[in-house]
């Protein structure tokens, strides 16, 4: 009898401790690219890097924070360990090899030139004439701009914090031209008097995750092998389907509505939940 006595109050114990968290894993973004982040209508952080990033957190049991950094400052909070992950659809470069360690490629870009809907401006004409081209702060868009300056291009590069400024200007007459990764510019193109005007491809198409150099806390292999098990398990196209195939106009609704399923851990079943909603 007392021997039961013991069993059941180590059993009583057991259950009375709450479960451990797995390690806190903190993401750096900056929510203003669609389709790869931005934020819905509920303050949510959502897009395609997003998606990834929470499918990579329940696969290896992270505790997973999402923050919003403004761009040019994510890589300083990585160096500064104020954040472990960036995932921003960053082009890999050797600078930038140089400050970070990247993940394989997860994802190839080329480049996209917007104007005004109603501008009569072409790609012949776009990278001169004194046109006024802005791009964000810290991107390979914007060093491509540098680039084409230091090359002899006649325009001038407008450095900005945010896209949705960039975007103000080229409404208000302010500005020519916004140069961003091609999906994310026929997102604005869809919310905004912009069209797409041309495409450019820079040396360095290839984008990656980053974390500290060195990766002292041991994430690349699990980020790495994560990706592959999403591709490989078929996770990874219907996500793609999603975003790139699907009306970011309904974002707000339709990661509302599956959301329940990534938290449970049913990778699948949250793309395709996704997928059918974000393309009804």
């Amino acid at each position: 009898m007392f021997k039961k006595a013991i069993l059941l109050a180590l059993a009583l114990v057991m259950f009375a401790v709450p479960a451990f968290a797995g390690p806190k894993v903190i993401v750096g973004t900056s929510a203003d690219w669609p389709f790869f982040e931005w934020v819905d209508k509920k303050g949510n952080i959502v897009g395609f890097d997003m998606d990834v990033m929470r499918m990579i957190g329940q696969l290896n049991g992270w505790d997973l924070e999402i923050k919003d950094i403004p761009y040019d400052s994510l890589i300083p909070a990585l160096k500064a360990g104020k954040i472990d992950i960036i995932a921003a659809e960053t082009n890999i470069t050797p600078e930038r090899a140089k400050q970070v360690d990247f993940s394989e490629p997860y994802w190839t870009a080329d480049l996209a030139i917007l104007v005004g809907k109603d501008a009569k401006t072409n790609m012949a004409s776009i990278f001169s004439n004194g046109h006024k081209i802005g791009a964000q702060t810290g991107t390979t868009q914007a060093g491509f701009l540098e680039d084409a300056i230091k090359a002899g291009a006649k325009f001038t590069f407008k450095p900005y914090e945010t896209n949705d400024l960039i975007l103000m200007d080229i409404k208000a007459g302010r500005l020519d031209a916004f140069i961003g990764d091609t999906p994310v510019a026929k997102a604005f193109a869809e919310s905004w008097p912009v069209k797409m005007i041309g495409i450019v491809v820079p040396d360095n198409a290839e984008c990656g995750f980053m974390v500290q150099k060195g990766d002292p806390k041991h994430l690349l292999s699990p980020i790495n092998n994560s990706v592959k098990k999403l591709q490989s398990d078929g996770v990874w196209p219907i996500l793609t389907d999603a975003y790139a195939g699907g009306d970011l106009k309904n974002i707000t609704e339709c990661y509302a509505g599956a959301r329940g399923l990534l938290e449970k851990g049913d990778l699948m079943g949250y793309a395709e939940k996704l997928k059918s909603c974000m393309m009804k």
